[in-house]
């Protein structure tokens, strides 16, 4: 791992200015990036439930759409809570 800034030593002992490192950090960058693929992970299952939807919809099955739709409000808010978690506003 390398940093993508260096800075001089003397900042923290003449200044007394404490400038964080990517290593003081990885356990929120590890928590921060799992949340995101989940996010994603949840955004692509609730396209995949959404063409599912659809089919159910065009066929006329309901007892089919009623488990599309229950499963597509579950993924909303999942999606909702990791939108929260990782401050990303979702517009749709």
């Amino acid at each position: 791992m390398t940093p993508r800034y260096d800075t001089s030593p003397h900042w923290g002992d003449k200044f007394h200015i404490h400038i964080p490192k990517e290593k003081d950090m990885l356990n929120e960058m590890a928590l921060s990036n799992v949340l995101r693929l989940k996010f994603r992970v949840v955004q692509k299952m609730m396209e995949d439930n959404l063409q599912k939807l659809k089919l159910a919809e065009a066929s006329g099955n309901l007892e089919e759409l009623d488990k599309a739709l229950e499963m597509q409000t579950g993924l909303k808010k999942a999606e909702s809570e990791l939108a929260g978690s990782l401050g990303i506003v979702v517009a749709k």
